[in-house]
């Protein structure tokens, strides 16, 4: 019941501050009129700052925002842009930079000065272009509001934190430097996908505590080895497609909702899927070509092994699939539903 009761109040929380929507409320504000420095220009609704970045082979991106949505975009230009539209002026982010050779350092934080407005609703919307032929290590932590990646940017990291709000990134074309990606969210669904693949990429982490959870891997993946997708209330949907040139390590966990993997990539030997779920199920897709230990046990009258007319036997309490035995297996899947079936699909 106590569980219940928490779950409900974060939704209720989440529904309060959606739309990028900030109350406060303090007894008035002391700070001097902030005057536009270089690169910057601003009225009363708009902040915009431009930097040419001519000159630089990579950009540090640090982003921390209290109350925003942040959208990064592609351009074909040499200038860095980051245009902010509020019903404040009083919420305009405050920059920073500094550079090392050819990389470039730029930091943008919320100023602590609209904390004492008095009571009243905020909003904010950040849209920032990054010119497309520099790479980029992007940190974003966002209190409340939604961040969205859909372009083609040439990345390193990707880290992306939220307390309210969801988390959308897509990419198309083969992230030939991305090495990891670390996306979490106390409220919010998470939906991350990789079209063409990552030569360097060995990390993928995926954690909301209340919200859903989306990924696609699709291409080629010679150097992943790490992957986890966790969420406490949400449903998990993932797809771990493409050709795996390590052994991968993979957890995939709810505590309240139902699992649906996808498996039919292309694994290397001793490979691991770890998944549990306590209420929801957990149905898995397979190649009827994969060689699978499938290590999961029936719980009486809630839970139940459904192998759908796959090739299988049963030895030592453990499941051997597609012409698998205890000496012959690429992948093991370790499978645990308190309540809701097991079920393995092709």
């Amino acid at each position: 019941m106590k569980r219940l009761v928490a779950i409900i109040s974060i939704s209720l929380l989440a529904y309060i501050l959606s739309g990028c929507t900030y109350w406060t409320m303090s007894v008035g504000n002391s700070e001097p009129e902030r005057v536009a420095e270089t690169n910057e220009t601003m009225d009363d609704k708009k902040y915009d700052y431009n930097l040419d970045v001519s000159n630089y082979e990579k950009i540090v991106l640090n982003l921390d925002i209290d109350v925003s949505d942040v959208t990064l975009k592609q351009t074909d230009t040499s200038q860095f842009k980051l245009n902010q539209r509020a019903n404040s002026s009083e919420l305009f982010v405050v920059p920073s930079k500094s550079e090392n050779g050819k990389t470039l350092t730029l930091s943008f934080k919320s100023p602590d000065s609209h904390k004492l407005l008095s009571l009243n609703t905020k909003n904010s919307d950040i849209t920032i272009e990054l010119p497309e032929q520099l790479i980029y290590s992007v940190n974003t932590s966002l209190d409340v509001g939604k961040f969205n990646l859909k372009q083609d940017i040439l990345l390193t990291v990707l880290e992306v934190s939220t307390d309210v709000g969801d988390i959308d990134v897509s990419l198309s074309t083969s992230q030939d430097n991305l090495q990891s990606v670390n996306l979490s969210s106390d409220v919010g669904k998470i939906d991350f996908s990789i079209e063409d693949g990552s030569t360097a990429l060995k990390s993928v982490q995926l954690a909301s505590n209340v919200g859903d959870i989306i990924m696609k891997l699709d291409g080629s993946f010679p150097s992943l080895t790490k992957i986890e997708n966790n969420t406490s209330t949400g449903k998990i949907t993932s797809k771990l497609g493409g050709d795996y040139g390590q052994k991968i390590d993979s957890t995939i966990t709810s505590d309240v909702g139902k699992i649906a993997l996808d498996l039919t990539g292309d694994y290397k030997t001793q490979s691991k899927v770890i998944t549990s779920s306590s209420t929801g199920g957990i149905q898995i897709s397979i190649n009827s070509d994969l060689p699978i230990k499938l290590d999961a046990q029936e719980e009486e009258f809630v839970s139940k092994i459904k192998l759908n007319s796959i090739e299988s036997s049963h030895i030592d309490d453990l499941y051997y699939l597609n012409g698998a035995s205890p000496d012959h297996f690429t992948l093991t899947i370790e499978a645990d539903s308190d309540v809701g079936n097991i079920e393995i699909v092709k």
